[in-house]
């Protein structure tokens, strides 16, 4: 479907701001087609505009998180039916605008500014005001292979009610609605340097982290602890640096490392400094840019920085090259020219 670069809608529209503005493109939409627009995103279901509505508008941003595709949006008053036998949830990170109130059977729900809603997408109705927000699929196994990564001894949970995660609550999962807006934040500023950085980064798996720990703190199950000490330093975690070493080009984040090595971050993150100084994510980066070393100084003809940085796991080659010239004070082009 294609897309329209500024349509003009309300002035209250306008005045809501827009998560990951700084992203390339904003378009609009009709919101009753933003779902069929985006069904990476966004369930199929019966849309609809308040009555009220006379311009309805939906303006939004896309980028993806590694393989998660993440929309920005606000827009005018809606009703949403989600209608979706799926095996997934949206997470929708409410940034302004009106309470969103939301239906389904004898479940009720009411979704304020700066709160977070994950809803599993079978049959409920939300109806909305004029709306800002941040919307991602999640996957439910995904989700529970991410819980279990980082608590063995926890039960897949069932992810088919809906969750809200309100600021200022006393209560153990009122921190994540401020925590997932501040990474979103923080994705926003990627962005200014980027447009491709959020998606090299693998941030996917830091939304499923983080998600992961606020349902297991709801659901009173905590992590496990560990007392991490040099001495715990073992052949498992020899064994980790050597799948590091052989797989850095894949886009791997600290949950694949905890499901190889059936240790905590927690746990990696105390060993990995104390015996190599660094994080582990730091030594993943650290052999990717050793590799593409070797790779450029070893350079056939025809080769190029691109192709270098790609055979690495980089997807975007000006992040490659700062990253590179960061850790080695001079440019992959200069190595390749003296390599030819």
């Amino acid at each position: 479907m294609a897309y329209s670069e500024g349509l003009g809608h309300d002035p209250e529209l306008s005045r809501l701001p827009l998560g990951l503005n700084r992203s390339k493109h904003v378009y609009s939409l009709n919101p009753v087609v933003l779902a069929e627009a985006i069904p990476e995103v966004f369930s199929r279901g019966n849309h609809g505009n308040e009555a009220t509505v006379n311009s309805p508008c939906a303006d939004f941003c896309l980028t993806s998180l590694g393989e998660l595709p993440v929309v920005a949006s606000r827009q005018t008053p809606s009703i949403i039916n989600e209608d979706e036998d799926s095996r997934s949830s949206t997470l929708a990170v409410c940034l302004a605008g009106d309470e969103v109130q939301y239906k389904e059977g004898k479940i009720e729900r009411k979704i304020r500014s700066q709160s977070a809603f994950l809803n599993p997408r079978h049959g409920g109705i939300a109806t909305t005001g004029y709306l800002s927000g941040i919307y991602c699929q999640i996957n439910h196994e995904r989700l529970n292979q991410t819980i279990q990564t980082i608590d063995h001894t926890q039960k897949p949970l069932e992810l088919d009610q809906p969750f809200v995660f309100r600021p200022g609550e006393q209560s153990n999962e009122s921190c994540f609605s401020s925590d997932i807006i501040s990474f979103f934040t923080f994705v926003n500023s990627l962005l200014t340097e980027s447009q491709s950085l959020p998606a090299e980064l693998c941030l996917e798996d830091t939304i499923y982290r983080m998600l992961a720990l606020s349902l297991l703190k709801k659901s009173r199950s905590a992590p496990p602890r560990s007392t991490p000490n040099l001495k715990n330093w073992n052949r498992e975690l020899d064994e980790l640096v050597d799948y590091i070493k052989a797989n850095s080009h894949l886009p791997l984040g600290m949950t694949d490392l905890e499901a190889v090595s059936h240790y905590s971050a927690r746990h990696l993150q105390y060993t990995f400094k104390e015996k190599l100084g660094c994080s582990p994510m730091q030594f993943l980066r650290n052999q990717r840019l050793s590799k593409a070393m070797e790779r450029l100084q070893k350079a056939e003809m025809q080769l190029t920085v691109t192709e270098v940085a790609r055979e690495c796991g980089y997807t975007n080659t000006q992040q490659f090259s700062k990253a590179f010239q960061k850790r080695f004070g001079v440019k992959p082009s200069t190595i390749l020219r003296t390599s030819l």
